[in-house]
């Protein structure tokens, strides 16, 4: 089911800009909340990695993410949940 809404793996580049500045603009905008909610999950880490292993690792987050997201997703829930993950670098190469 979360497949069809994988936007990490979307080649539409002008559609994931402008959700990628919709998802941030929200969050900024309710970054206060969103950080006092004891029930929402927060992660930031930077890290380093290998290029040639930085494929791989993608392949393995998003697996990782559908898998969880698949196992909990309920269509008869009573919260919708928003995800939103960004793994990126800001060299050129």
């Amino acid at each position: 089911i979360a497949h069809s809404i994988d936007f990490l793996n979307s080649k539409d580049e002008p559609a994931l800009a402008e959700l990628l500045q919709k998802v941030s603009s929200d969050i900024q905008r309710k970054h206060k909340r969103i950080a006092a909610a004891a029930s929402n999950l927060t992660l930031y880490t930077a890290f380093s990695v290998k290029r040639s292993q930085k494929k791989e690792m993608i392949e393995k987050l998003r697996a990782s993410i559908f898998e969880v997201l698949d196992q909990y997703q309920d269509d008869e829930g009573e919260e919708v949940e928003q995800l939103f993950v960004s793994l990126y670098s800001d060299s050129t190469s």
